[in-house]
């Protein structure tokens, strides 16, 4: 531990060099290391803890459909739209939080790219901030409702041409 003091307090003096004389750097390290290991050692778990009675459940692996035949094709899901505009008046007065819609949008265009994903037709399958990037199919959306308990969500599979 003596070793540590000393390295760290020369890495402190070396970093440090023209704002400490150096009698101040052992007590200015010493300082240092304990704050930062009385810190830790009052730390509290956050999150499931390890229980190594409990297994793990058992993960199956879906088995992908055959491909067809085709050429290789790369299909993009831009994020949806939100469906209003940002400046309007009324969002509060309709039950609109613009933030967790937009956190909608992009967590359901993640979960239509697994969809497309899980249908194994596709060379490559990505989700994108909007229409710029270049692919062969988009799946362009925009939410029309969201209640917390109903999505709906228009959508259309347009093709690059």
């Amino acid at each position: 531990m003596a070793r540590d003091l000393g390295v760290m307090s020369t890495l402190l003096f070396r970093f440090n060099k023209h704002t400490l004389r150096p009698s101040a750097v052992p007590f200015v390290s010493l300082l240092a290391f304990s704050l930062f290991f009385s810190s830790t050692a009052h730390a509290v778990t956050v999150g499931p803890a390890y229980n190594p009675s409990v297994e793990p459940l058992p993960t199956e692996k879906k088995k992908l459909p055959d491909p067809l035949d085709l050429i290789p094709i790369t299909a993009v899901v831009p994020i949806l739209d939100v469906g209003f505009s940002p400046s309007d008046p009324k969002l509060e007065q309709r039950g609109i939080w613009p933030e967790l819609r937009k956190t909608e949008a992009i967590r359901s265009a993640i979960k239509l790219k697994d969809a497309l994903i899980g249908i194994n037709q596709f060379e490559s399958v990505q989700v994108v901030p909007d229409t710029s990037a270049s692919s062969d199919f988009y799946l362009v959306g925009i939410i029309k409702e969201s209640t917390g308990e109903i999505l709906r969500i228009q959508y259309m599979f347009i093709d690059a041409t």
